[in-house]
């Protein structure tokens, strides 16, 4: 060690060594230093190192220094692994975006200046050949003092060869990137290629992600600046990281696979809602932004051979594939109910009908819906019959009036809670034009503001988007009004308007009159 030293010391170490060095010379008298780095061995590859330095001091003054200095790269690395895998384990019920933005940011900048995860779009393996296979940016991280990195949004690529030959020998590469030039096409998005040459890369490392077997996408590291491209050790090192995450991501796949599932479900029973004379219908499902929310919202729509609409929606309560379960199971029973007993079956009845089932048959402890029958009468109205266990209040947009909650006299609880207590049907006459919506609270419902406030902004949406067609105003309210922390059904009726353009007075809310079913 001379005066030429510090020209093996890893660049990322060189300013933090002069600072411990020159801390422990301005101690009075000198004292201990002792500190790891890395240091570049024969072949170019760098090493931890672990020194402890003593000074000889004569006269006041330190003469020399005696140091002993140990080999403890095996050693740093399995602390690394552990101390890392512990990072990405505390979010491992996430999802599975989620999961890798926190193995990105375990790793940077412990064992890359960047990082970026790209996933496949293509489930199928191997990959087709000459059918091109997008990759999609999932999460990324950059050390400090280098340019931010560019969003997330939009960043796909279509993967190139080299690209396919990692993946296929599950084998990292790393491409050494001469001064001025840019990464290869097709290995990272355009605007991640661009970032790359504004951050100066040297090198870029591509690894293959693998869980379950199942090939799920690669990671690209680069080395930027003064930073070298990592040696065998580093590779290895990283490759133990990825593949020592495997859990945390399969269980991340888990959730994911069983979204799908539920989604699918759902998707399956809640079909287009049928055509009506007279009327005009519209309904959706939303589900929650998050991975892990899958939930039991439900809407239906049923006519009877007579011509009377039955109109259903639902929550239940639980937000995974046994609430999805559930619902579907909930919602064909309902509908059963409701064909077999005619359309002259008070709600009431069919309701409790449903709660008796349900208890007798342990699907579901909590549940909330409306079932509501409307038969059409003469001049275009409507007569609407309902019941709500412990549900939203239907709201009702009249064609020239203020929206209002049809609330009825009487609440009555969520099912399976009380199932002694009778059930109450509500009577309304919907009005040429009116808007009867039906919606679960997912509509309403956020964490920054009360149920009263939802409400209170749903009557203001509903307002200013009165005359917009069924499926613009349910779009509108779902995306003014939600904030996709919980899944969202809504279903809408219309009843044609006067034929006549002759303008009625103003429409006045009516009392709702209770009947016990």
């Amino acid at each position: 060690m001379d005066e030429r030293w510090g020209a093996y010391i890893h660049p990322r170490d060189r300013a933090r060594l002069g600072r411990e060095w020159r801390a422990a010379l301005a101690q009075e008298p000198p004292g201990l230093f002792e500190t790891t780095f890395r240091v570049r061995a024969a072949d170019g590859s760098y090493r931890h190192v672990s020194t402890r330095c003593v000074p000889i001091l004569r006269n006041g003054r330190a003469e020399e220094w005696i140091a002993a200095t140990d080999d403890v790269e095996d050693t740093w690395s399995a602390s690394l692994r552990e101390r890392l895998l512990a990072e990405i384990a505390q979010v491992s019920g996430e999802g599975l975006d989620d999961s890798f933005a926190a193995v990105v940011k375990a790793i940077v900048p412990e064992l890359a200046d960047a990082c970026v995860i790209m996933l496949l779009d293509n489930e199928e393996w191997p990959l087709p050949e000459h059918v091109a296979v997008t990759a999609r940016r999932a999460a990324s991280s950059t050390r400090h003092g280098l340019p931010a990195g560019p969003p997330l949004r939009g960043q796909t690529v279509v993967i190139s060869d080299t690209v396919r030959d990692v993946l296929a020998s599950r084998t990292p590469r790393t491409l050494r990137l001469p001064a001025g030039e840019g990464v290869p096409p097709g290995i990272v998005p355009a605007v991640t290629e661009q970032w790359l040459r504004s951050a100066d890369a040297t090198s870029v490392t591509l690894y293959p992600l693998v869980a379950e077997d199942i090939v799920l996408g690669y990671a690209a590291t680069s080395a930027n600046g003064d930073a070298p491209a990592p040696g065998p050790a580093d590779t290895r090192l990283m490759q133990r990281i990825f593949r020592s995450s495997e859990r945390p991501i399969r269980k991340s796949l888990d959730l994911q696979r069983a979204r799908r599932t539920a989604l699918r479900l759902q998707h399956a029973h809640l079909t287009s809602p049928p055509d009506v004379p007279g009327a005009n219908l519209a309904a959706c499902y939303e589900p929650a932004s998050s991975a892990n929310e899958i939930g039991g919202d439900w809407y239906d729509a049923v006519i009877h051979a007579d011509g009377t609409l039955v109109l259903d929606v639902g929550d239940v309560s639980g937000h995974d594939l046994t609430a999805a379960t559930a619902m579907g199971q909930l919602r064909s029973m309902l509908r059963g109910l409701a064909w077999n007993n005619g359309p002259e079956c008070m709600p009431s009845t069919v309701l409790a009908m449903l709660e008796d089932a349900a208890e007798g048959l342990d699907i579901a402890s909590f549940t909330t819906a409306v079932h509501a029958r409307l038969q059409r009468r003469p001049a275009g109205a409507w007569h609407m019959t309902w019941s709500n266990a412990g549900h939203p209040p239907p709201l009702l947009v009249p064609a020239r009036a203020d929206p209002y909650f049809l609330t009825g006299a009487h609440a009555d609880p969520p099912l399976c809670v009380a199932p002694v207590l009778p059930r109450t049907s509500h009577h309304h006459t919907i009005a040429p034009g009116d808007t009867l919506l039906l919606y679960t609270d997912g509509l309403i419902e956020t964490p920054t503001a009360s149920l009263d406030e939802g409400q209170h902004r749903l009557l203001t949406a509903a307002a200013h988007q009165r005359g917009s067609p069924l499926s613009d105003l349910l779009d509108s309210l779902q995306r003014s009004l939600s904030d996709n922390r919980d899944d969202i059904a809504l279903i809408a009726f219309r009843s044609d308007p006067p034929s006549s353009e002759t303008e009625d007075p103003p429409h006045t809310p009516r009392r709702t009159s209770p009947s016990r079913g």
